[in-house]
């Protein structure tokens, strides 16, 4: 698999993340990634409705889709998604073909 560099958050809920290519390798709506992560996405900034995390620095927006300070947003907990990325890719298969399928443990 490609290097990993880049997490989106949609303001609608849904997870993208892509790798060196631009090429998708996940996407989720809240549901799916909560089932398959095992927990919702983790919380945003106050007033932030998007976030990106790209090449380990994050991006967030607010509903405007103004470019918001992120300088002290600790990226640790949307990092934790990227590192879940296998796991989240094999819950992901088992989990949109049996939709009573849930991951054995949270990422």
């Amino acid at each position: 698999m490609n290097s990993i560099v880049w997490l989106h958050y949609h303001p609608e809920g849904h997870v993208y993340i892509r790798d060196e290519n631009d090429v998708l390798v996940y996407q989720a709506s809240p549901e799916q990634f909560e089932r398959e992560y095992g927990a919702p996405f983790p919380a945003l900034p106050g007033g932030m409705t998007q976030l990106e995390l790209f090449e380990g620095r994050v991006y967030v927006y607010d509903a405007k889709h103004n470019e918001r300070d992120a300088e002290h947003v600790d990226s640790t907990p949307y990092q934790a998604v990227l590192d879940a990325l296998p796991r989240l890719i094999d819950a992901a298969e088992k989990s949109r073909r049996d939709p009573n399928f849930l991951p054995a443990t949270r990422f």
